[in-house]
């Protein structure tokens, strides 16, 4: 699973990923460095939009509900996986405890990269579509934000507390058998990754094609400023997409390769590559804060910033 926890049935078995021949004190200043610029990037981020209420514009409500997931990430994947582990897996919170942390944990990670897929979508039809009646902001936020918890559930039947020989409980798979764990796996990797790569490729080779098409269009003044608005819109969203394929590539294709049985992995960089897999929710604040630092919001009526990818509104569709 994703943070390289282990799928073990048997708390003994622990030392094969989480143990002796795995870096625990680096796994942990790792784990705890990642939640703190995660928190301070998210709160940084919610602080420029308290500051910059007044503008508002599409992307800008999809970058808080990106940044939403981000921060959910941030407690329940990053800290509680750090706590977790400092206390040597031992779980403390029972049975139904243990269940539910597997349900948030999956539900925060499954929401971030469905953003990221939501952001794509928004772009595609924006720039392949300009003419054409938008769907609403929601339409596409709130069924990712549902994805997500509905494929969640299964983690209610798939983790339990399992007791080793001296009674210390953990929170585990009761998955056994090598076949079972490969399919769990495979789908984790499949829903939250390489689905939303495959889709994401898809629209932003079309979004490239389709700005190569148009790369010698001269527009006049105004709508010369609305395509610069948006290029720098695109600019930014790619920026946060690649740091998602680059952050989660690594990860899930090692992942994947582990199960095939053809060679030997290390320990370390497996559990370090958990890590840096979810690491992108602590980058995409600073993506957009980079983007947007030189931003001035207006009250006024509308105005086009060459040097942001903000349109102070309000107006809908613009962007």
């Amino acid at each position: 699973m994703v943070l390289g926890s282990n799928l073990s049935g048997n708390v003994s078995e622990i030392p094969v990923w989480f143990g002796i021949n795995y870096n625990r004190q680096l796994r942990l200043i790792i784990l705890a460095v990642l939640f703190i610029v995660s928190l301070g990037g998210n709160v940084g981020f919610f602080v420029w939009m308290w500051f910059n209420r007044r503008t508002r514009n599409r992307i800008n409500t999809f970058m808080v509900h990106l940044c939403c997931a981000d921060l959910l990430v941030a407690f329940f994947a990053l800290l509680s996986q750090f706590i977790v582990e400092l206390l040597e897996l031992t779980w403390l919170m029972g049975d139904v405890g243990c269940r539910l942390f597997k349900i948030l944990q999956c539900f925060t990670l499954f929401a971030s990269s469905n953003m990221v897929v939501a952001i794509a979508i928004d772009r595609y039809h924006s720039v392949l579509y300009p003419f054409k009646q938008r769907l609403g902001v929601y339409v596409i936020i709130i069924p990712a934000w549902l994805i997500a918890f509905f494929l969640s559930i299964p983690q209610a039947f798939l983790w339990k507390v399992i007791p080793d020989k001296q009674g210390t409980v953990g929170c585990h798979t009761s998955l056994e058998k090598n076949w079972q764990k490969q399919t769990y796996l495979t789908w984790v990797a499949l829903v939250m990754f390489f689905i939303p790569f495959i889709l994401i490729t898809s629209f932003y080779l079309r979004i490239t094609f389709r700005l190569w098409q148009r790369r010698n269009t001269v527009l006049p003044g105004k709508n010369q400023r609305r395509r610069n608005a948006k290029m720098k819109t695109l600019k930014m969203t790619f920026v946060i997409i690649t740091f998602f394929v680059v952050c989660g590539l690594p990860y899930f294709a090692l992942d994947m390769y582990r199960f095939t049985g053809r060679g030997n992995v290390d320990r370390n960089a497996y559990a370090v590559l958990g890590i840096f897999s979810v690491s992108h929710c602590a980058v995409n604040p600073f993506i957009f804060l980079a983007f947007n630092a030189r931003s001035n919001s207006s009250p006024a009526s509308i105005r086009y910033h060459d040097n942001s990818v903000l349109v102070s509104t309000p107006s809908r569709g613009l962007i």
